[in-house]
């Protein structure tokens, strides 16, 4: 009897000692298996982390492109204002040039008239003076030249009236 009880504690301890083995390996299994899984987790993290990392740079990069267009803008929107600042000078020159011509224009009419007026006075005159009609002529083709010049003012008066209303 003693020695199956010795046999038998034997054979416990034998199945004891191979289900503390069996539990050892299936825990190391477990822990290989676990450390599978976390470094399989660690290279997708890692992954994670360079795809985040080039999506931030992208973000950068296009962050950057904006900047830029936005400078280029800035300068664009100041060239813009110079220029308009450069052609409202130019249309106020012009609008002065144009107010001196009228005056130039309308001191030529008095001038005209002054002339009209002499050339009354030197025909009354050169009436009674021989060779009248050379002296009327010769009137009359200095009138015409006046009249010429005066209509060639006219038409640069209207030329640059029409050019500044465009502007």
């Amino acid at each position: 009897a003693e020695a199956t009880e010795a046999r038998d504690a034997a054979e416990a301890e034998r199945k004891a000692a191979i289900k503390v083995a069996d539990a050892a390996r299936h825990d190391m299994f477990e822990e290989r298996r676990a450390k599978r899984l976390l470094q399989v987790d660690v290279e997708h993290v890692r992954g994670e982390i360079i795809e985040r990392r080039e999506q931030v740079a992208a973000m950068e990069a296009r962050m950057q492109g904006y900047i830029d267009s936005v400078e280029t803008a800035e300068v664009q929107v100041r060239q813009a204002i110079q220029w308009r600042q450069h052609e409202t000078d130019r249309a106020e020159e012009y609008e002065r040039d144009i107010q001196s011509l009228v005056v130039s224009f309308n001191h030529m009419q008095e001038e005209i008239a002054l002339n009209e007026e002499l050339k009354a006075s030197v025909a009354v005159l050169s009436g009674a003076l021989s060779g009248k009609r050379e002296k009327k002529r010769f009137w009359k083709g200095k009138t015409t030249e006046l009249r010429r010049q005066l209509s060639g003012i006219q038409r640069e008066a209207e030329i640059w009236t029409q050019e500044r209303d465009n502007e």
